[in-house]
């Protein structure tokens, strides 16, 4: 019995052993399973890394994008800068190619106008006189209209929010109606004498507003002895350039320039009183402001030289129409528009200067072109105009200053 009962413990921790080896090397597996089980959570947690690298990697990306944005748009701003400095050099060279190509392609136009309709054969001065001045306020108008399309669509370039009643809003009728007339005048100044002698002429123009300014609406202080030193250079010059013509300026030439230049000085004086008391909007750009005048007066100048022209088809009979070129339509408006734009982007002085320089350009660029010739004179004369006018612009500014 003692016997049966050892042998039964020993069977028990027998079994127990056996279970207890069995429990040990069915462990590893029962591991393996476990681990086996938990994958969903390790490969989150793998996923999780990899999105986070990969957010990482994107902010570098956006860092690297960001650097590459800034330095484009430092290239564009310093484009942008050279492009803004160098406008005004533009229209600068812009405005007195346009106004020199003015004068050449009207002389074209008088010439084919002048064969056409006989003139000079007639001995009735009082038609020939008539026949070309309704050629010339047609011409005037479709010029005049054309400017102001173009200051339009420079306008809405400029600014899409300025609108045609206010671009009208400050209309006064005496300066379109001497705009008008003064560019037929001048128009009409071509027809009868050389591109060069007119601009000789209208060297003439600031001494005109100078002297209108004084004695007819008594603005300005007396004359200093530098503003008449001045005057006496350039209306010297221009004397000597009309005597070096190899033949004299036709009397009708003459007189329609003088015309042309008192109009024009008038319409200076009367815009800057009436735009002194008129205010634009503060919100405009200078530039803005000057393409609202300049789309202004053409657009009504256009309306005054047209009826005219109306007027002057029913009046004169057999007036033989020459269509003009497009150089004839466009040079004018559009050395307007850059004188006027010009004004915009420099102050009322420099735009005087290089108002004085222009004329000689384009008496220099008429010349060539018709091939009138150079001497010493010439030159001589030109340099002492260029130097006149300068003197005077600085003469102004420093009484303008003193007063």
């Amino acid at each position: 019995k003692e016997f049966n009962n050892q042998n039964v413990a020993k069977h028990h921790s027998l079994i127990s052993l056996l279970t207890s080896i069995i429990f040990v090397g069915a462990m590893p597996n029962q591991a393996r399973i476990n681990v086996s089980s938990v994958p969903p959570r390790t490969m989150a947690d793998v996923e999780i890394t990899k999105n986070e690298n990969d957010l990482e990697a994107k902010d570098l990306f956006q860092i690297v994008d960001s650097v590459e944005t800034s330095k484009n748009d430092d290239s564009k701003n310093i484009r942008k800068n050279i492009f803004f400095s160098a406008l005004p050099i533009i229209n600068l060279m812009l405005w007195y190619w346009a106004n020199g190509m003015y004068g050449i392609a009207v002389q074209n136009y008088a010439g084919k106008v002048m064969t056409n309709q006989g003139s000079g054969t007639s001995k009735d001065v009082t038609k020939d006189f008539l026949h070309t001045m309704t050629i010339t306020s047609f011409l005037t108008c479709s010029q005049m209209f054309l400017g102001a399309l173009i200051g339009r669509v420079v306008l809405y370039g400029l600014n899409k929010q300025i609108t045609w009643s206010e671009i009208s809003s400050t209309h006064w009728l005496p300066i379109s109606l001497l705009h008008g007339f003064g560019s037929q005048a001048t128009n009409m100044g071509f027809m009868y004498g050389k591109a060069s002698v007119i601009q000789v002429i209208k060297l003439l123009e600031p001494f005109e507003t100078l002297l209108l300014s004084k004695y007819f609406f008594q603005e300005g202080s007396p004359f200093s002895s530098g503003t008449i030193g001045s005057m006496v250079v350039v209306v010297g010059s221009a004397m000597s350039l009309l005597k070096l013509q190899t033949t004299p300026p036709v009397p009708q030439a003459v007189i329609l320039a003088l015309m042309s230049g008192l109009m024009f000085s008038c319409r200076n004086v009367l815009q800057r009183k009436h735009h002194s008391t008129n205010q634009f909007s503060m919100e405009w750009a200078p530039i803005e402001k000057s393409v609202i005048q300049f789309t202004q007066i053409s657009y009504y100048s256009g309306l005054w030289t047209g009826s005219l022209s109306i007027v002057l088809i029913m009046l004169v009979p057999g007036c033989k129409f020459h269509a003009p070129s497009l150089q004839v339509l466009v040079w004018h408006p559009l050395y307007n528009i850059f004188s006027m734009m010009m004004l915009g982007l420099c102050s009322a002085l420099t735009h005087s200067l290089l108002n004085a320089v222009k004329r000689v350009f384009s008496i220099v660029m008429a010349m060539m072109y018709f091939s009138e010739g150079f001497d010493s004179r010439t030159l001589t004369s030109l340099f002492l105009v260029g130097v006149g006018g300068s003197w005077y612009s600085w003469e102004r500014k420093k009484s303008k200053s003193t007063s």
